[in-house]
């Protein structure tokens, strides 16, 4: 509370508290929904479900995991749990580093999924461009999509792909770096050589279920 006086922050402070007691209990009735450890006051984990709560927990699941099949499924809690940007649409002056520490553990889970799927491209893809959305200049999400993407035989796709990114990047004034247009070229040639029947079926464009 850096715009109330030293002598006046500690009532201004309980203030907030007690309004904040008085609207859970209106919300969830009775119950203990704060608590007061070590002079500091914190939300009940025994009261309060918080989402952020859940994906962390989640993503330390999956670091702890010695099951393969253990991680794979705290992984997907914790990619699923995440709906977006932290108190998405608050300009609190004090938030920003907290929603881009936030992004980035939930981005991080999403390219461990998405390596952990490596056997299944269908569901590669699905994770990866969903994480797009989320994090339309990240280019290694990109570059994985891409490889799932020819590993389905998708040579539209690799090139939307590419094409996303390039217009993504352009917001920034940014281009998409050598490796990763090295890399959409090379898939592209290895899918096309002869010998290599690629899957012909439609797919769904990056520009519907990726940045655009």
């Amino acid at each position: 509370m850096p715009d109330a006086p030293s002598k006046k922050a500690p009532r201004r402070l309980y203030t907030y508290v007690s309004n904040l007691r008085a609207v859970m209990r209106n919300t969830g009735g009775r119950g203990t929904y704060i608590t007061h450890p070590g002079q500091r006051y914190v939300l009940s984990a025994d009261a309060v479900d918080v989402d952020l709560w859940r994906m962390r927990t989640a993503i330390r699941d999956a670091d702890q995991a010695t099951d393969p099949r253990e991680r794979l499924a705290a992984l997907r809690r914790a990619v699923d749990t995440y709906g977006g940007p932290l108190a998405e649409g608050a300009d609190y002056e004090w938030i920003e580093p907290y929603r881009e520490a936030v992004r980035v553990q939930a981005l991080d889970a999403s390219l461990a999924l998405a390596e952990a799927l490596a056997d299944k491209p269908a569901e590669q893809v699905a994770v990866l461009e969903s994480a797009i959305r989320d994090n339309p200049y990240t280019e290694q999400l990109y570059q994985q999509a891409m490889r799932a993407r020819a590993t389905l035989g998708h040579l539209d796709a690799i090139r939307s792909l590419r094409r996303a990114l390039t217009r993504a990047l352009g917001d920034i004034d940014a281009e998409p770096s050598d490796e990763t247009i090295t890399l959409a070229d090379e898939l592209v040639a290895q899918a096309q050589r002869p010998g290599r029947r690629p899957d012909l079926r439609p797919a769904p464009r990056p520009g519907d279920g990726a940045a655009a």
